[in-house]
């Protein structure tokens, strides 16, 4: 068959041609390989050097070169800090932020055009495989904004003596373990992940791009995705739990699904604290616009949308909590606390949606836990920040949220807080209703040991103006057929049951049954100037200047409360029903 093949000339000359051809290419790809090995060794260990103006220290066992495939195989690669050298430029003030080391057991390149790189001083690849790679990153605050640099040269000016270009299509470190150190709190903040995926296309160094600010590091996108990640909090008490987390450099957005955030243990947790518990749950958090790279540097938080979808949101009262009258607790003022973080944030929107709310709390008489509910809650807030600039522009946070109280009853509420008063003022204004009382109850009841036992709500309307020291305002609550029971603790079977007599007081004596009274005339309404007790927190403080407000409009004063209590006879009882009576005529 051979011999057959080669009986004429051509056709031998063509197979030794081939194999000559073939020959000299085998050859040729040996003493590149011979040739370029040492030439890429030195290269990439230079390049490092020089991209990072010497700072770090690139190294590795063994490269294998295969010109034939396109294919490059490192050993053994690591990248580290030189210390010397970060510890004399954080002397001279231009120490980076942040500082990495890496360690991979290998480094495939595929798509490697070796002949570029020898003619045109052109790295080229199409991608690049890290095997079980390692990264170990810290952050210390050494500044807080950008400042000129006494070498302000990019990258690719750098390099550019010795490389015209830098492009590799895409990265891919799969199952990528990583070690985060933060050292910008009081103790150093430790974070570890083991499975971390991480994908970067089109790193392109050269003329055109080295000022691009579209691009991260040189990539038109990087993008990160963390699954199923649990740990315990710093202080031990709670367990949390996400689903899935994902950051896209390109399009600025960070997606987090399936977040848990529990108590290590329920039984104990307030053994361990003397402070409220939370249960939260969240489908889903969404980061639209996020400045990652300025997240990276300074850790300043800045987003321009964020949404929070389909949860609940737990918060149970501490039962042991100490509440110390001379105190001050303006701290627990949202827009102080804002003011008060150890890091930047500014956030444009936050969009809540489908969240319910619930709020727990031990009352020590009844021995019984109530739980107030806002379900199906919804709403915007606007211009949350603490960064000085935008400050300057607009000091004021918007909040407008809409609920159902109890499962019943609309809520609508509009905050307005003052980011820069020196007395942390704020507003809220808003209303309630139409529902049926009595379905407060099983929240309500068990808290303040006060049963409705019928009554509708018509409308909550209320309007108050505070801050530290006191809040003013305007509440006018409309109602009818208002009765309530005055509850206490049966010790025989653990069941709250209605005082007689103290509910016959508190109805006939200090409860308006309508307001208003009558059809056609003008409605009950509170103005309020509640002073605040120094140890009031927030919500504390708006609860109970609305409560104040709804209980004037019950017609309930302080002399009537102080009457009611006093457990008056039945003559003593009567005596007073007619002289309210014949007040209300006058």
């Amino acid at each position: 068959m051979a011999a057959k093949f080669f009986k004429h000339k051509w056709q031998r000359v063509t197979v030794y041609a081939l194999l000559v051809v073939a020959v000299l290419v085998v050859g040729a790809a040996l003493i590149l390989n011979h040739y370029l090995k040492p030439m890429l060794q030195d290269k990439l260990r230079s390049s490092i050097r020089e991209s990072s103006d010497s700072l770090y220290i690139a190294d590795f066992t063994e490269a294998e070169i295969n010109l034939l495939q396109g294919k490059i195989v490192i050993d053994n690669a690591t990248l580290k800090v030189d210390t010397a050298v970060y510890h004399a430029k954080k002397k001279a003030g231009g120490a980076p932020n942040n500082l990495y080391s890496l360690k991979v057991k290998q480094v495939m390149l595929t798509g490697v055009k070796a002949l570029k790189f020898y003619f045109s001083k052109k790295i080229d690849v199409g991608r690049v495989i890290l095997i079980e790679p390692e990264i170990d990153m810290s952050y210390e605050a050494n500044n807080t904004e950008d400042k000129p640099a006494k070498d302000n040269r990019t990258i690719w000016q750098r390099i550019s003596k010795s490389l015209r270009s830098i492009r590799v299509g895409e990265i891919v470190l799969d199952g990528l373990k990583f070690r985060h150190i933060d050292y910008s709190h009081k103790r150093p903040l430790l974070t570890e992940i083991s499975q971390v995926n991480l994908h970067a296309a089109d790193l392109f160094i050269d003329s055109t791009t080295q000022n691009d600010t579209s691009r991260f590091f040189y990539c038109r996108d990087v993008t990160t995705e963390i699954k199923n990640y649990s740990g315990k909090t710093p202080d031990a008490l709670y367990l949390y739990d996400i689903k899935s987390i994902k950051l896209s450099t390109q399009y600025k957005q960070l997606c987090i699904q399936g977040i848990k955030l529990k108590p290590f243990n329920n039984l104990l947790f307030f053994n361990k604290t003397r402070g409220d518990r939370f249960n939260i749950s969240l489908d889903s958090v969404q980061l639209n616009r996020f400045d990652f790279m300025n997240y990276y540097k300074y850790r300043t938080f800045t987003v321009a949308g964020l949404r929070l979808v389909n949860g609940t949101i737990n918060i149970y009262k501490a039962p042991n909590k100490l509440s110390t009258p001379a105190k001050e607790n303006v701290n627990s003022f949202p827009h102080v606390a804002l003011r008060n973080l150890d890091f930047g944030l500014r956030v444009d929107t936050v969009t809540l949606k489908k969240l319910n709310i619930l709020y727990t709390e031990y009352n020590k008489k009844s021995k019984k836990t109530g739980t107030l509910t806002f379900s199906n809650t919804s709403g915007r807030m606007f211009n949350i920040t603490n960064n000085k600039r935008a400050l300057q522009k607009n000091n004021m946070c918007r909040i407008d949220i809409t609920s159902y109280f109890m499962g019943k009853g609309r809520l609508d509420v509009k905050f307005g807080l003052n980011l820069t008063d020196k007395d942390a003022a704020f507003s809220y204004r808003g209303s309630l209703g139409p529902m049926e009382l009595s379905g407060i109850n099983r929240g309500v009841a068990p808290i303040s040991m006060v049963k409705v036992t019928s009554g509708n709500l018509k409308r909550l309307d209320f309007n108050i103006d505070a801050n530290r020291y006191r809040a003013k305002g305007k509440v006018t609550m409309l109602y009818d057929d208002l009765k309530i029971g005055i509850l206490k603790l049966d010790e025989d079977d653990g069941k709250l049951k209605k005082k007689g007599l103290m509910s016959i007081l508190a109805n006939h004596l200090v409860i308006e049954r309508n307001n208003p009274d009558e059809p056609g005339k003008t409605p009950r309404s509170a103005n309020i100037n509640f002073i605040r007790p120094v140890n009031y927190a927030f919500f504390k403080l708006v609860w109970k200047t609305l409560f104040s407000g709804i209980k004037e409009c019950a017609g309930v004063s302080d002399m009537d409360e102080k009457k009611a209590n006093s457990k008056l006879s039945e003559g003593d009882l009567e005596k007073e029903k007619k002289a309210k009576e014949k007040k209300k005529k006058d």
